[in-house]
């Protein structure tokens, strides 16, 4: 039973998750019912292909990531294709996201109004990664997300606030080693505890430098722990995934080099200052963090690496004012009773989260709800063509744009074809370029080079794509165009492309 006396003193903390758990289902609420699309088509279909999959091999040649992706195949065993288990997961995820940042910084705070703002500006700085709540494949980010923030808060708890630190630290290498089987990401949560530990000591008395790095080993014994992790990462790099040769290129690479040579100068001026004027080793742990995750921005522009920093970023702005007396809210001062003050105060940030919540969903809620309305009527679409296995079928100009186009690919519509009907198709598609304007065509393909992973469809010219659809020549062909209004097909077989 709980007493009244832990209820009392934990009263704050249960209104605050409450009010997490109520902003984060109003975000996500009407994306419950989205379907499956994309990526998530794909790794089921492989999943009935060859149960079990990911537990021995990776996908892409590089990725080894097998918590999500049985998570993924147990909601498929046991729920089939309702999407709304699948987003139920992803609200849970993202909960314990926000939670773990309020303990995280109601445990480094002076303040009580830090660990709220922290978790308010989290929720508004993941607005850059929407797609991490809204798309299903993104279990890897929320996952290992959650694995890191609990690797940070008991790494903190046994390095900072020196309770049980030994259980705590082989608690956090525990989280830290299996956050890396759901992202390898998680790699550089190691990576980021060890330099915090190295900046603990001054190694700038060349005098001191051996006895200083003495120390720091005799005491850091206990990041063998980690050895298990480093083991886990060869394995994916040079076994599962066998990328021996690209890891040499990558590493190289005189771009990469030069980015590496930065990161150091930039390292060594943190390292400096640390010294000089920032001895805060709270203060000092966020910055490495939130610095060395954001680093890997570097290396991969169109991954969600900034999702975990900018979830640590406010409260590595709001330790800086952490004694600082908010002004913006002194007015209350004037106001005797405590009690009403505290009404006041609590009405202002629930209202601010809320109001920035909603603008949140306002920007970025309607591209999934229109991706899973064109993915579920394209299916019905393709499933009411006869003897659709037997054909070849070809989809014209699909959605081409940075939020849509992902989820619109050929093979996606593969595996969907499977999974909701059983059906086995060839589906190939194309973008018809010659009715537009040369500029236009030239930002096209130009945007095309840039953006070479997302944008698959191939280009096809007005003859050709005449030829493609004649069936006197290719009887088996069936041609469709996307319909952006009804955001379904229409049947072009045998039609020019200026008849249209």
């Amino acid at each position: 039973m709980i007493s009244k006396e832990w209820f009392k003193s934990h009263v704050e903390t249960i209104c605050i998750i409450i009010l997490i758990c109520v902003v984060d289902l109003l975000i996500i609420s009407t994306n419950l019912f989205d379907c499956l699309l994309s990526d998530e088509l794909e790794f089921l279909h492989m999943g009935l292909e060859r149960p079990f999959w990911f537990l021995y091999s990776g996908f892409n040649n590089k990725y080894y990531r097998p918590i999500p992706l049985l998570l993924l195949q147990s909601l498929y065993y046991v729920f089939g294709l309702n999407p709304l288990p699948y987003h139920l997961v992803s609200l849970a995820l993202l909960i314990s996201n926000h939670v773990l940042i309020y303990l995280i910084a109601r445990m480094v705070s002076k303040s009580r109004l830090t660990p709220f703002l922290s978790v308010m500006g989290g929720i508004l700085c993941a607005s850059f990664y929407y797609e991490v709540i809204f798309w299903i494949s993104t279990y890897f980010d929320l996952i290992f997300t959650a694995f890191c923030l609990a690797a940070t808060y008991f790494f903190l708890k046994s390095r900072i606030k020196k309770e049980r630190p030994a259980l705590n630290f082989y608690l956090a290498v525990i989280f830290t080693t299996v956050g890396f089987l759901a992202k390898e990401s998680a790699l550089f949560m190691a990576v980021a505890f060890a330099i915090y530990e190295i900046a603990r000591y001054d190694f700038r008395d060349t005098s001191k430098v051996f006895s200083n790095f003495k120390l720091l080993i005799k005491k850091n014994l206990c990041y063998l722990a980690f050895i298990p992790l480093l083991a886990l990462f060869l394995l994916n790099r040079f076994v599962i995934n066998p990328r021996l040769s690209s890891t040499l290129t990558m590493f190289t690479d005189p771009i990469t080099l030069g980015f590496i040579g930065i990161g150091l100068i930039m390292a060594y001026i943190c390292y400096e200052i640390f010294q000089r004027r920032l001895q805060d080793p709270i203060k000092q742990f966020f910055i490495i963090s939130t610095a060395v995750f954001a680093f890997q921005y570097i290396f991969h522009t169109n991954s969600r690496i900034l999702f975990l920093p900018l979830l640590f970023l406010p409260i590595v702005i709001l330790l800086f004012f952490d004694r600082f007396d908010y002004s913006l809210f002194a007015w209350l001062k004037k106001v005797k009773h405590i009690r009403i003050r505290r009404v006041y105060l609590s009405v202002i940030l629930i209202s601010g989260l809320i109001t920035g919540s909603t603008v949140f969903m306002l920007c970025h809620k309607t591209a999934y709800n229109q991706m899973s309305r064109t993915t579920l009527n394209m299916l019905d679409y393709l499933d009411e063509i006869p003897d659709i296995e037997t054909k070849e079928i070809y989809l014209i100009n699909l959605p081409d744009y940075t939020t849509f186009y992902w989820g619109v690919l050929d093979l996606y519509f593969e595996h969907g074809m499977f999974l909701y009907f059983g059906k086995t198709c060839n589906i190939t598609q194309y973008f018809v370029y010659g009715n537009n304007t040369p500029a236009f065509d030239m930002w096209h393909r130009d945007f095309k080079k840039v953006m070479g992973l997302y944008f698959r469809a191939e280009d096809l010219s007005i003859p050709a794509f005449d030829n493609l659809t004649n069936t006197t020549l290719n009887p088996n062909n069936q041609v469709y165009v996307y319909e952006p209004l009804t955001m379904s097909l229409r049947n072009v077989t045998n039609i020019p492309y200026y008849s249209w």
